[in-house]
C-alpha cells in the first residue's frame, strides 16, 4: 500500500470518527433535554454514563490527527482537514459536557415540584441541535459547501443569541415561579 493511500484510509477514518463524535454529541444534548423534560432520572444518569465514552472518543480523534501529522505525506488540503478536526473535536466535547451538566441538573430538579411549562428548554434544545447538526457536516473542502461553509456557519451562529437571551427568561420565569410564588 503505497504512503498516500494509507493517508487516505487515515484521513477517511479521522473524518468518520469525527462525525459519530458530532452524532454522539447531538444525541447526548436531545437525551439530556428530553431527561430534564420528561422528568426521566434514568435517563439523565445514561447520559451522564456516555459522556465518559464522548471523553474517550475526542482523546481518540485527537491521537489519530498526531498520527497523520507525522506521517508529513500529506497535501494542504488534508492539513486543513486535520486542523479544523483538532480544532472542532473540543468544542462537540465541550457541548457533551454541557449535555452531562443538563442532565445532572435534571436528576436533581426531577426531585422537586413540576414547573409548568417546559416550552423554552424545548426550543432551545432545537435551535442547539440544528446549530450542532449542519455545521458538523459542512466541510470548507467540499464543493457544497457555499463560500468554504462560512454562510452555513454564520447563519447557524447567528441562533446563539436567541439561545443565550433564551436562557435569561427562564431563570427569570423560574425565580418568579418557584422563589416569589409569582403567577404565569
Amino acid at each position: 500500500m503505497s504512503a498516500y493511500r494509507e493517508i487516505d484510509t487515515q484521513l477517511n477514518l479521522l473524518r468518520d470518527r469525527l462525525l459519530l463524535l458530532g452524532g454522539k454529541t447531538e444525541d447526548a444534548v436531545h437525551r439530556a433535554v428530553r431527561s430534564l423534560t420528561n422528568r426521566d432520572s434514568e435517563l439523565a444518569k445514561s447520559v451522564c454514563e456516555d459522556d465518559k465514552q464522548i471523553d474517550q472518543m475526542e482523546l481518540e480523534i485527537d491521537r489519530l490527527s498526531i498520527e497523520i501529522l507525522g506521517m508529513q505525506q500529506f497535501a494542504e488540503h488534508d492539513l486543513r482537514l486535520v486542523v479544523s478536526v483538532a480544532k472542532i473535536t473540543p468544542i462537540l466535547e465541550r457541548i457533551a459536557d454541557h449535555a452531562s451538566s443538563i442532565a445532572k441538573a435534571a436528576i436533581v430538579l426531577n426531585n422537586e415540584p413540576q414547573i409548568d411549562s417546559y416550552i423554552d428548554f424545548s426550543q432551545m434544545a432545537e435551535i442547539a441541535a440544528a446549530m450542532l447538526g449542519p455545521y458538523a457536516q459542512l466541510w470548507g473542502d467540499q464543493p457544497r459547501a457555499p463560500e468554504d461553509g462560512r454562510w452555513a456557519f454564520q447563519s447557524l451562529f447567528a441562533h446563539r443569541f436567541g439561545i443565550a437571551g433564551g436562557t435569561d427568561q427562564i431563570q427569570r420565569n423560574i425565580i418568579g415561579d418557584r422563589l416569589l410564588g409569582l403567577p404565569r
